[in-house]
């Protein structure tokens, strides 16, 4: 499950594309299907927030994310927000980042504490995905 996917990153590219690859059913029994123990820092926050309106399809969602908007082929790590109406397709999204109401988000990676602003469009590409630095807000 692992063909063409590298285990080090040379490149945001690099990371972009095997982050990804962690959407992949077969690659993730393969890293978390117990042959392999994976270590982490427990923190212990509140579970995610799932939204009444929310559209989820192949994401990675960690622990403390509020969700209310269209989330597709991403991944989320801990206390992402992504408010009402904002759509979210092909992104890593790091800790602690804000998109917010109507924002749209392709091929992007935020990296922490990012805030997005309302109705804001980031659009990158999948051989150039757009990188957004710790603590910018756009």
């Amino acid at each position: 499950a692992f063909e063409g996917v590298a285990l080090y990153n040379e490149s945001e590219l690099e990371y972009f594309q095997n982050t990804m690859a962690l959407l992949d059913k077969e690659v993730r029994a393969d890293i978390f299907g117990g042959a392999h123990p994976v270590w982490t820092k427990v923190r212990d926050r509140v579970p995610c927030y799932y939204g009444e309106e929310v559209k989820m399809e192949n994401v990675l969602v960690a622990d403390g994310c509020m969700l209310e908007g269209e989330v597709e082929d991403s991944v989320l790590f801990r206390q992402v927000t992504v408010e009402e109406g904002a759509e979210v397709e092909n992104c890593i999204i790091f800790n602690d980042c804000v998109i917010g109401k109507g924002a749209k988000l392709k091929y992007v990676i935020l990296d922490k504490n990012v805030t997005v602003r309302p109705g804001t469009e980031l659009i990158g590409t999948k051989k150039n995905p757009m990188i957004i630095k710790r603590g910018e807000t756009v």
